[in-house]
């Protein structure tokens, strides 16, 4: 199974090539040309971050070659703000089967008074979501799970450990407990931080970001109950990321024949 996230920063054109060279795109055909850039990379499920709403469908018409939009794709569009100058999301898309999903308000834990030298004002955090998928893989149950957690200090983390436990929750929940699990998305966790905060064994490693000289990795693959074999980090014509792909597999010893409870 291939798997790709990617923070698409609505967008924005970087200026960069994947093949070389430097252009000057506009944001639909930087789009464009980076949905064609991810068909060639064949993933069988992409996490996208920061993709304003016509985005989503933008990207997988310009892809249409590899991929039809399936019901997770049209329904699993999900906001993180909705002011006008910052309205984007997280996307899921799926070629593998769905049996059900889910999207989670991830907590903020932090209070919206913030103390100024001209007193007290209200400062609300960007509403941050997880899109969760129950596929299937050669007949193995997964549950994957896309996000994009909070780049304050600390509060990514707990937003991290938050989603493990409910991951475990949901497959004890759903009578799977031994169905893998998979988190990607940008964590804006670095990864020799991440390394010491997750439960969860790393599956996809390359630096990326800045994607023009990557110097650390904060977009990540996470899954417990896989294994890896092999990854890289992709320069696309969009964003100050680079894409990660990871191909894993679900490990020997997991319940093929589970299924969830309704």
């Amino acid at each position: 199974m291939r798997v790709a996230t990617f923070n698409l920063q609505s967008g924005q054109p970087n200026g960069l090539s994947p093949h070389g060279g430097t252009g000057q795109l506009t944001t639909d055909e930087a789009t464009m040309a980076a949905a064609a850039k991810m068909v060639e990379l064949d993933p069988d499920i992409v996490c996208l971050q920061e993709v304003r709403g016509y985005q989503g469908l933008t990207f997988v018409h310009g892809s249409s070659a590899r991929w039809s939009e399936t019901a997770l794709a049209q329904r699993l569009y999900t906001p993180h703000s909705v002011r006008t100058e910052k309205r984007y999301g997280i996307v899921m898309y799926s070629m593998l089967g769905v049996e059900a999903s889910w999207i989670w308000r991830l907590p903020s834990w932090h209070s919206p008074i913030r103390q100024t030298p001209n007193g007290m004002r209200f400062r609300f955090e960007e509403q941050r979501r997880a899109i969760v998928a129950l596929v299937r893989e050669n007949g193995q149950p997964v549950f994957v799970c896309g996000t994009h957690l909070a780049p304050t200090a600390g509060l990514g983390i707990r937003q991290l450990h938050w989603l493990e436990e409910r991951l475990d929750n949901l497959a004890r929940s759903t009578k799977m407990p031994r169905a893998p699990r998979l988190i990607m998305g940008d964590l804006n966790i670095r990864s020799e931080v991440l390394r010491g905060e997750t439960r969860y064994t790393v599956l996809g490693e390359g630096d990326t970001f800045p994607s023009d000289s990557p110097r650390t990795q904060i977009d990540h693959v996470i899954g417990q109950g896989l294994k890896v074999h092999g990854s890289q980090a992709v320069l696309m014509p969009v964003s100050d990321h680079r894409a990660l792909i990871s191909e894993i597999e679900p490990e020997a010893g997991n319940d093929p024949g589970a299924r969830p409870r309704r």
